[in-house]
């Protein structure tokens, strides 16, 4: 990755860029767990691999001041807070596990993208007005319990309660 990316000055929010080396080595480092022979990603829902990465991506959101959480379907949630506690969190995110047979990229970018921005605004010290709730959902865990998408469903749940 050769494009350079120019940091904003402390406070300047008119030019706020994601780092794409940083994220690269970020999608590099969680491929680590249940990279195939084939350069492809096998990490199914409450497998080892599936574990390692959710250790580490823990880690690091608790590195940059999030508060991590787990429901009890697994979906972890990364809390970084903003400055006003009365509006409600901005949400993203995706999924860590895979397919079988599945991609570096499929669902992990999503996280990594969420991570990365709350890294970025972690690192130049700036905080939003609202709350970043970054969502790490175990939405292929049908694969592993032949449930459907339990993870997802149990968040469907409680955004319509």
């Amino acid at each position: 990755m050769s494009e350079t990316v120019t940091t904003p000055a402390k406070g300047d929010r008119t030019n706020l860029s994601i780092d794409p080396q940083r994220l690269w080595d970020s999608l590099m480092e969680t491929a680590r767990f249940g990279g195939t022979a084939k350069g492809g990603i096998c990490r199914l829902t409450l497998s080892d691999d599936d574990r390692k990465v959710r250790d580490w991506l823990k880690r690091a959101c608790e590195a940059i001041g999030c508060t991590v959480t787990v429901d009890d379907c697994g979906n972890m949630f990364a809390r970084r807070p903003g400055k006003r506690t009365d509006l409600p969190p901005i949400c993203m995110g995706s999924h860590l596990d895979t397919q079988p047979t599945g991609g570096k990229f499929d669902g992990v970018l999503g996280v990594l993208g969420a991570f990365g921005s709350d890294a970025h605004l972690a690192r130049d010290r700036l905080r939003d007005q609202r709350a970043a709730r970054d969502h790490q959902l175990d939405q292929r865990g049908g694969l592993a319990l032949r449930a459907g998408d339990a993870g997802l469903w149990r968040v469907r749940r409680r955004l319509h309660a």
